[in-house]
C-alpha cells in the first residue's frame, strides 16, 4: 500500500515572474528525452531537481539553479541489482524526500538536506542523506509549512494522520498529537487534495469496498464510489470542480487514464487525459478555476516508461 499511495505531490516546473531565470528548458528535452524523467521545482522556485538516468549507470538526482544554470549531483544510485529510485519530492526549499529500491522488494526512504549555497560557491558535496525510521508514510509534504509534513500512522489499530517536524520522521518517535479528528471507523488510508487536507478515505468489509469524499463544510464523510468488481482501478485525485472530482481509473478504457467523475450523480464523464501507452500513476490539479470552463485544470501528469517514473507537465504555463 504504501509504494501505491505514497503521493506525489508535484512542485511543477514554474519559471515564475518573480525569477530571473537564464532560459526555459526545450520542450524537447523536457518530453521526449528518453533517459529523463522529470524536473521537479523547489517551493521557493529557485532550484530545480532533475530526474536521469546516467550513462555510466547511475540514477541520478541533479540539482539545477534556474539563476545562475550551475548544477550538481544531489544524491545519486548505482544501478544494479534493480536499484532505481522510485520517487521523490520536495518537502520544503532545501529539503528532498527521496524512495529508492536496492533489490529483492528492498526499499529505503531518506531526506537529502541540500546547502544550496555550496552550489553556487564551492566545489563540495551538496547533499547529505538521513535515512528515516518511521513506520507510516507522508500523505503529503506540505510545502506552505516549512520542516512540517503530514503523515499517517497505525496507533492501536486505528489509522491516524498529523502534522509532523521532519526530526520526528528521522527519530522514528512521534511527539506532534493527531491534527485530524475527524475519521473514518476502519478507514485503510486517507489521501489529501492539492490543498494539503485530508478529503479521501477507503475502506473494505465482508461484502464491499468504498472509497469516501470529506466534505469540508459539514464535516461529514460521503461515499464517493463502491467498488464491486476488484479489477476496476479508482483512486481519486482532486476536486476539478463543485461536484467533479479527478479520479485515476481503468472504468471503459485499457489503460488506466484521468476522468472526471460526478460524485453527486455517481457517473464517470470525459477522459481528462489518457497516455497512449502507459497506464497513469499520478496527477496533480490547478489550484485556481480556469476563467472559461470554470473547472480547476491537469497540471502534471506521471507514467511508467519502461519502468521508470515519467513526468509530463500539461498546462501551457508550465510548458
Amino acid at each position: 500500500m504504501r509504494s501505491i499511495f505514497v503521493l506525489v505531490a508535484s512542485c511543477l516546473l514554474l519559471l515564475s515572474q518573480n525569477v530571473n531565470a537564464l532560459s526555459p528548458i526545450s520542450a524537447e528535452e523536457l518530453y521526449r528525452k528518453s533517459n529523463l524523467y522529470s524536473y521537479r521545482l523547489n517551493p521557493q522556485g529557485d532550484f530545480y531537481i532533475k530526474h536521469y538516468f546516467r550513462n555510466t549507470g547511475y540514477d541520478v538526482l541533479e540539482l539545477h539553479s534556474v539563476k545562475t544554470g550551475r548544477f550538481r549531483d544531489a544524491f545519486r544510485l548505482k544501478v544494479r541489482s534493480s536499484g532505481y529510485i522510485e520517487n521523490y519530492f520536495w518537502v520544503d526549499n532545501n529539503t528532498l524526500y527521496a524512495r529508492y529500491h536496492l533489490g529483492k522488494n528492498k526499499f529505503k526512504d531518506s531526506f537529502i538536506n541540500i546547502d544550496l549555497e555550496k552550489l553556487n560557491t564551492t566545489e563540495e558535496e551538496i547533499a547529505s542523506i538521513h535515512k528515516i525510521n518511521f513506520d507510516g508514510m507522508i500523505i503529503d509534504p506540505l510545502l506552505a509549512k516549512d520542516d512540517r509534513v503530514l503523515v499517517q500512522y497505525e496507533d492501536q489499530n486505528n489509522i491516524r494522520v498529523a502534522e509532523v517536524t521532519h526530526s520526528e520522521l528521522l527519530k522514528g518517535k512521534l511527539i506532534s498529537k493527531p491534527t485530524f479528528t475527524n475519521y473514518l471507523e476502519d478507514a485503510l488510508f486517507y489521501l489529501t487534495g492539492g490543498d494539503g487536507k485530508v478529503k479521501f478515505s477507503f475502506t473494505v468489509d465482508e461484502d464491499e469496498a468504498k472509497f469516501w469524499y470529506f466534505e469540508q463544510k459539514s464535516a461529514r464523510w460521503n461515499v464517493l464510489f463502491t467498488l464491486e468488481n476488484l479489477l476496476l482501478d479508482f483512486t481519486p485525485v482532486d476536486l476539478i470542480s463543485d461536484t467533479e472530482i479527478a479520479v485515476i481509473t481503468n472504468k471503459d478504457t485499457d489503460k488506466k487514464a484521468l476522468v472526471a467523475y460526478d460524485f453527486k450523480k455517481k457517473e464517470f464523464g470525459e477522459i481528462l487525459y489518457q497516455h497512449d501507452k502507459s497506464d497513469l500513476v499520478s496527477a496533480s490539479i490547478s489550484k485556481e478555476l480556469d476563467p472559461q470552463s470554470k473547472k480547476r485544470r491537469i497540471e502534471a501528469v506521471s507514467y511508467r516508461e519502461f519502468g521508470r517514473l515519467v513526468t509530463e507537465y500539461y498546462s501551457s504555463k508550465n510548458k
